[in-house]
């Protein structure tokens, strides 16, 4: 998952850091989220695995590139395949 963003105000950082965690964890899914170079960063620039493991974090005002291995391997649908396929079933009955 890519997430592009342009937050500043610092005293949201750490809350921003966390959802993004939770998101690669809870999705199986590499996050990689970018945002722009400024010392007042609301949301990191981060790199996280499937595992919610942080690979790389930036937080600078000046413009940084960085080279991430990412192991495919790691990716699952454990948690996608646990949907509840009872309720989708019902919703689908009802739209017709």
């Amino acid at each position: 998952m890519f997430h592009l963003n342009n937050a500043l105000g610092t005293e949201k950082y750490n809350l921003w850091k966390t959802h993004l965690i939770s998101r690669a964890a809870e999705n199986q899914r590499y996050v990689f989220s970018v945002n722009n170079a400024d010392k007042n960063q609301g949301c990191p620039t981060i790199a996280i695995d499937p595992n919610g493991i942080i690979l790389e974090e930036i937080n600078s005002d000046k413009v940084i590139v960085k080279n991430i291995i990412v192991d495919l391997e790691k990716v699952k649908n454990e948690h996608i395949n646990q949907q509840r396929t009872d309720l989708l079933e019902i919703i689908e009955k009802k739209k017709i």
